[in-house]
């Protein structure tokens, strides 16, 4: 029989399954609103909040990108620099992982299913509780309190 996940392992994995920090390209349109094309790296490992997947701009290259004519040909452009682009990729990457607790909350809310939710909220207003002594203000608060915006 297999272990069974503890909540906090369910919730790790949830975490980092749904940790999507912005990518390459999505920096280098922040430089560049016209970019074109995107990147590629031979980096071997994921992207975990707190620990970068690139560790210095040499880790990626430039991939330019291409037209839609028959044969294609690739469109001219000049990129940001790989040192800029990483500069900005690591600012966009902090800015998102200050989001990180919404991704704690995303798991905590799904264990607590609308139906429940609306549950609480009827037993509230039936018991004159639609304050924050209610059941579903304070399995709310729970949550937040667990996860705080940082």
């Amino acid at each position: 029989m297999a272990n069974k996940k503890t909540k906090a392992e369910m919730m790790a994995a949830h975490c980092k399954v749904a940790y999507m920090p912005p990518s390459l390209a999505e920096a280098a349109q922040e430089l560049d609103p016209d970019f074109v094309g995107g990147y590629r790296d031979d980096v071997r490992k994921d992207q975990n909040k707190g620990a970068l997947r690139y560790a210095q701009p040499g880790d990626f290259t430039y991939n330019p990108g291409w037209d839609e004519q028959q044969p294609p040909q690739i469109i001219p452009y000049t990129p940001p620099s790989n040192e800029d682009v990483y500069d900005k990729w690591k600012e966009l990457v902090a800015a998102y992982d200050l989001k990180f607790y919404q991704l704690e909350r995303e798991f905590e809310f799904t264990q607590y299913t609308l139906g429940d939710e609306l549950d609480a909220l009827w037993h509230d207003i039936d018991e004159g509780k639609l304050d924050k002594n209610g059941a579903f203000y304070t399995a709310i608060k729970a949550i937040k309190d667990a996860h705080p915006k940082s």
